[in-house]
C-alpha cells in the first residue's frame, strides 16, 4: 500500500511537472505568434469606423479615374515591424476603399523584386518621356555650349594676361577685365571636370537608378548664364578700348579683333542658358534622389507622377521626448495624409503657394528655443503638397508665384512691443497687409490683443478687418477663471474650442476636434453688413459663468491668480469669421478672408502640443490646430473638394461618436470580460480533470 502511494504521489508529481512544461510551451508559443505582425488581426469595434481612412481621403480616392498605383520602396531590413505592419495596412486601406489602385511594394535589397524595380523603372521614364526629351535637349545644348566656353578660354586667358600688361594700371576697364581672368583661367583649364560631374550625373548605375537631370540642369544653367554676362560685359569693355584714342595701338587691334567672338559666344550662352533656366519642375529627379537613398512612396497617375520622400513619409518627429520617456507617434496618419496628398497634387495644375508673412528679423519656419515659430504647421502644410514659403516685410523680398498659381497669404503679427505704439518693421507689416487686402488676395488675419483701446489710442490692426465688414474688438480678449490642481482659480491665457458652428466647410473639418486658441478677442460682424460682402462664423466661444471680456487683461495675467472675475457674456462670441466678396477689375473672381482673434494659435508652442496616450505612444494635444489650418488654406485657394476631416484628426478621439449603450457594452466587456474569460476557463479545467 506504501508502494502505491508512493507510485501515485510520483505519477501526480511527473504530471504536475508535464502540466507546468506544458503551460510554459504554450506560453512560449503565444508570445511568439503574438510578436508576429503578419498573423495580427485588428478588428475596428468603433461604430464611426475610426480605424479607416479619413473622410477627406475617402472622397479623394471615389473620384479617382484611370490607372493608379503605389509603389513602396522600402529596405525590409531598415525598417522595424511595426513600421512594416503600420504601413502595409494604409496601403491596403487604398486598395480596399478604390479597387483601381494597385499596390507595388519594393526592396530593392531583394533579388525577387528586381523585376518588379526595372518595371517600375520603365514606366516612370515612359512616364516622363516628354520631359525627360526636353531636359536632355536643353542640357546637350548647354554640354556643347560650355565646351565651346571652356576652348575659348583656354585661348583668350594667355592673351589677355599680356594685353593687361600693356595696359595703365589706372585704365578703368582693366580692373574689370584682371578681375574675370581668373575665373576665365580655371574655365579654360577645369571645365573638364564640370563636364565630367554633368556626364556623371546624366548616368544610370546601381547607386543611381535614374539620371540626375536636375543636377545636371542646374550646373549647366548657372555657368552659362553666367558666362554670358560676363563676356557681355568683357565685349563692352573691348568695344571702349577700340573707340579710345588713348589706349595702346596693339590693345586697340586686339579689341577690335575679339569682340565679335566675345558678343557671339555671349549671345550663344545666353540662348543656351534661357531654356535650361525655365524647363519645369521634373518629378522623375526628385524620384530618382529618393530611390538612391532606398526609401520613398511613388504615386504614378494617368498622367504624371509624385514622390513621397521618405523623410515625410517616416519622419523623424514620430519620435520625440515627453518628459522623461521617449514615446513614438503613429505612421499610419502621416502616410496617409502625404500619400493621399500626393494624389491630389496629380489632379489639380498647380498646388497654391503658402506664405506666411511677418516683421521678423529671423526666420519663422526654423525652430526656436521658445518655439514660438510656425515650423510645425508648415511642415504639415508641406506634407500635403503646399508650396510653403515666408515673407519678412522689410527684410525679405516678396515672394513671387508661378504664374497661374494661387497664393494664400498668412499674417503672423508680432507677439509683443517694445513700445505701445507699433514700430517701422510694425507699420510696414500692417501695409503691406492692407495693400494685400485692396488687391483683392486670400489673406488669412491674425489678431493679438492690444494695449492701445485702454489708453484711448485707435489700434491698427482691427482696421485690416473693416473692408470685409468686421469689428475686432483687441481691446477685451475673452478671460477664462479655471481652478488649479490646488484649487486656486487661475486666468487662463487661452480657451479651448471643440464644438463649431455649422455653415462652412472649414468649421465642419475641425468640428469635435480640440483647437486651442491664445488670447481670443471677439470678431464681430458689423449691421449691417457692406454690400456683396458674405460672413460665416468659424468657430466661436460658448457663454459660461467663468468667462468674460476683459479690458484690464494686462495686469491680470501678471497676477495670474483670478480674484476679480469679470460679468459673464450671455451670447457666444465670435473669434473666426470667414468673409467673401466679389473682386473688383477684369479678372472678376471672389476674394476670400478668414480673419481669427488669435495671434498665437499656429504656433508649435501651441499646435505641436503633444502628449502620451500609453504605450509609449503620442498623440496631438490640440489636434484641431493643425486641422483648422489645413482647412482654412483651402478654403482659402478656392479649393473647397479638399475641405474634410483630414489624417491629422484620426491621430485622437477614436472612438468619438460611439452612443452611450455601446460604450457601456464594450466598457463591461473590457472590465468584466477578461476576468469572466478566466474564470470559465478555470471551471472547464476543473470539470475535465473530475471527469
Amino acid at each position: 500500500m506504501a508502494m502505491n502511494r508512493m507510485l501515485r504521489r510520483t505519477a501526480y508529481a511527473v504530471n504536475l511537472a508535464a502540466f507546468m512544461v506544458a503551460l510554459a510551451t504554450i506560453a512560449v508559443v503565444v508570445n511568439y505568434f503574438a510578436h508576429r505582425t503578419d498573423l495580427r488581426m485588428r478588428v475596428d469595434a468603433t461604430k464611426t469606423r475610426a480605424y479607416s481612412l479619413s473622410d477627406q481621403t475617402l472622397r479623394l480616392l471615389d473620384g479617382l479615374t484611370g490607372d493608379w498605383t503605389i509603389a513602396l520602396i522600402m529596405v525590409a531590413d531598415d525598417a522595424d515591424a511595426a513600421t512594416r505592419a503600420q504601413v502595409d495596412e494604409v496601403l491596403k486601406r487604398y486598395q480596399q476603399a478604390q479597387p483601381a489602385i494597385s499596390v507595388v511594394r519594393v526592396d530593392p535589397t531583394d533579388p525577387s523584386t528586381l523585376g518588379e524595380y526595372e518595371a517600375l523603372l520603365a514606366r516612370l521614364r515612359e512616364h516622363e518621356r516628354d520631359r525627360i526629351a526636353a531636359y536632355e535637349r536643353a542640357i546637350a545644348e548647354g554640354v556643347v555650349a560650355f565646351d565651346e566656353l571652356r576652348v575659348f578660354a583656354q585661348q583668350q586667358a594667355g592673351q589677355l594676361e599680356r594685353i593687361l600688361e600693356m595696359l595703365d594700371p589706372a585704365d578703368p576697364g582693366r580692373g574689370d577685365i584682371q578681375r574675370r581672368l581668373g575665373p576665365m583661367s580655371v574655365i579654360g583649364g577645369e571645365g573638364q571636370a564640370v563636364l565630367d560631374r554633368v556626364r556623371e550625373a546624366r548616368q544610370v548605375n546601381e547607386g543611381q537608378p535614374i539620371p540626375d537631370y536636375e543636377t545636371a540642369r542646374s550646373i549647366l544653367g548657372h555657368v552659362t548664364s553666367e558666362w554670358a554676362n560676363e563676356l557681355d560685359e568683357m565685349a563692352r569693355i573691348y568695344v571702349r578700348w577700340r573707340e579710345r584714342a588713348d589706349v595702346p595701338p596693339a590693345v586697340a587691334r586686339f579689341s577690335a579683333s575679339v569682340v565679335g567672338d566675345y558678343q557671339t559666344l555671349a549671345q550663344r550662352l545666353a540662348i543656351v542658358a534661357d531654356p535650361l533656366a525655365s524647363l519645369p519642375p521634373l518629378e522623375l529627379a526628385s524620384i530618382g534622389r529618393q530611390l538612391a537613398g532606398g526609401e520613398a512612396a511613388v504615386v504614378i497617375g494617368p498622367k504624371r507622377t509624385a514622390v513621397v520622400p521618405s523623410e515625410q513619409l517616416f519622419p523623424s518627429v514620430n519620435r520625440r521626448k515627453i518628459g522623461a520617456d521617449t514615446v513614438a507617434f503613429d505612421r499610419r496618419f502621416r502616410g496617409e495624409q502625404v500619400i493621399s496628398a500626393a494624389i491630389r497634387s496629380l489632379l489639380v495644375d498647380e498646388m497654391p503657394l503658402v506664405v506666411f508673412m511677418h516683421n521678423e528679423p529671423r526666420s519663422l519656419m526654423r525652430d526656436t528655443p521658445q518655439h514660438d515659430d510656425v515650423l510645425g504647421v508648415a511642415d504639415m502644410l508641406h506634407a500635403s503638397r503646399f508650396e510653403v514659403t515666408e515673407w519678412s516685410v522689410g527684410h525679405t523680398d516678396r515672394p513671387i508665384p508661378h504664374e497661374g498659381q494661387p497664393v494664400v497669404w498668412i499674417v503672423v503679427p508680432p507677439s509683443a512691443r517694445e513700445e505701445l505704439e507699433p514700430d517701422r518693421a510694425e507699420r510696414l507689416l500692417i501695409r503691406g497687409v492692407e495693400q494685400l487686402i485692396a488687391d483683392g488676395e486670400s489673406v488669412m488675419l491674425n489678431l493679438y490683443p492690444s494695449l492701445l483701446p485702454r489708453y484711448r489710442r485707435p489700434d491698427p490692426w482691427p482696421l485690416l478687418a473693416a473692408p470685409l465688414g468686421l469689428r475686432v474688438a483687441t481691446g477685451t480678449p475673452i478671460f477664462e477663471s479655471l481652478p488649479d490642481p490646488d484649487g486656486t482659480p487661475q486666468y487662463q491665457q487661452g480657451i479651448t474650442v471643440a464644438r463649431f458652428p455649422d455653415g462652412n466647410p472649414v468649421s465642419a473639418a475641425v468640428h469635435g476636434q480640440q483647437t486651442y486658441f491664445v488670447l481670443p478677442v471677439p470678431v464681430e460682424p458689423v449691421d449691417p453688413v457692406p454690400g456683396g460682402v458674405r460672413q460665416t462664423v468659424l468657430a466661436a466661444v460658448d457663454p459660461s459663468p467663468v468667462r468674460w471680456l476683459e479690458a484690464d487683461w494686462a495686469r491680470k495675467l501678471a497676477v495670474r491668480t483670478a480674484d476679480e472675475p469679470g460679468t459673464p457674456f450671455e451670447n457666444a462670441q465670435p473669434i473666426a469669421v470667414a468673409a467673401e466678396r466679389s473682386r473688383s477689375g477684369e479678372d472678376g473672381g471672389e476674394q476670400r478672408m478668414i480673419v481669427i482673434g488669435s495671434g498665437g494659435w499656429m504656433l508649435s508652442y501651441v499646435a505641436d502640443v503633444y502628449a502620451t496616450i500609453g504605450g509609449q505612444r503620442a498623440a496631438l494635444t490640440n489636434p484641431g490646430n493643425h486641422e483648422f489650418m489645413l482647412a482654412s488654406v483651402a478654403w482659402l485657394a478656392g479649393m473647397d473638394e479638399l475641405i474634410a476631416p483630414s489624417p491629422v484628426s484620426r491621430q485622437v478621439a477614436r472612438l468619438d461618436g460611439l452612443d452611450v449603450p455601446t460604450r457601456v457594452r464594450w466598457g463591461l466587456l473590457a472590465i468584466v470580460g477578461a476576468p469572466l474569460g478566466c474564470l470559465l476557463v478555470g471551471m472547464l479545467v476543473f470539470v475535465v480533470r473530475r471527469v
